[in-house]
């Protein structure tokens, strides 16, 4: 069987467009932080729970030690071609 993930919280009520009439702008700063500080740890939440959408590794088809010797011999080929055509050039 397949789980299905819990569904994430139904979003905030909108808050009231602009600020409320008798909040200074230092306590609206204020309160812009703290709804920030909310958010970012429910998204931190939500990342430590599931893993945060990161890709899982899968596995690749060739072997560490298969890519490491493909990409010597390419490093290889590619120092023989550039003395050849360095020659050529002088």
């Amino acid at each position: 069987a397949r789980y299905e993930a819990a569904p994430a919280a139904p979003p905030a009520p909108p808050a009231p467009a602009g600020p409320a009439p008798d909040l200074t702008a230092e306590e609206t700063a204020r309160q812009w932080e703290v709804e920030e500080a909310d958010r970012i740890a429910a998204e931190a939440d939500r990342i430590a729970k599931g893993g945060g959408g990161r890709r899982r590794r899968s596995r690749s088809s060739t072997s560490g030690v298969e890519r490491i010797a493909t990409e010597a011999g390419r490093t290889a080929a590619r120092e023989i071609v550039k003395a050849i055509f360095g020659r050529r050039r002088r």
